[in-house]
């Protein structure tokens, strides 16, 4: 081998080198800026993933592109108190019927949220979209939900029905304020 050869077989080892080294460090970023925007649900969808960061990340990333659609409208006034009135009586139907006082609220919240502008798929994909703004919120969305899940398997005790509607309660607040940071950015 001559020397010139040497020398350009050595260029493209250190080019290749280099591109390698960027590629990690843009990966790593990136997953470093998914883990601090996301909080526990990085860690949530990295487990529902199967503990492949590259399929949590691409979820993380679909989520938020899709996000980037939604346009989130306030309520009509009338809607706003027409909710304000049947929120206030599922929490006193709570007394009486726990169970139906927590399915009343899963589906009155979903209501909402779609009155709001959130795409209605099913759960998991309106829990996904409220990560992606609302971290602390869609927190409260899942463990509302899960509970509520379990109440119509007769597998939720009352403590936990309590619970549920507390949940759903920071969701109803926040789905209420017309200047609550649900908007895609």
């Amino acid at each position: 081998m001559t020397a010139d050869t040497q020398i350009i077989l050595f260029l493209l080892l250190a080019i290749v080198a280099l591109a390698i080294i960027s590629w990690l460090v843009a990966r790593q970023r990136r997953s470093r800026a998914l883990r601090e925007r996301f909080g526990e649900e990085y860690e949530r969808t990295l487990a529902a993933n199967g503990g492949s960061r590259a399929k949590a990340e691409a979820d993380l990333v679909a989520r938020t592109n899709r996000a980037k659609a939604i346009e989130i409208r306030p309520l009509d006034p009338a809607l706003r108190q027409n909710y304000i009135a049947d929120w206030t009586d599922t929490k006193a139907m709570f007394v009486d019927d726990p169970v139906g006082a927590i399915a009343k609220a899963d589906r009155l919240l979903a209501d909402m949220m779609e009155q709001r502008g959130y795409p209605m798929g099913d759960f998991h994909a309106r829990h996904g979209d409220l990560t992606v703004q609302e971290g602390e919120v869609a927190k409260h969305y899942l463990a509302g939900h899960e509970i509520a899940d379990r109440a119509t398997r007769n597998e939720a005790t009352t403590e936990e029905l309590r619970r549920a509607l507390q949940h759903y309660d920071r969701l109803f607040t926040e789905l209420l304020d017309e200047n609550a940071p649900f908007r895609a950015s």
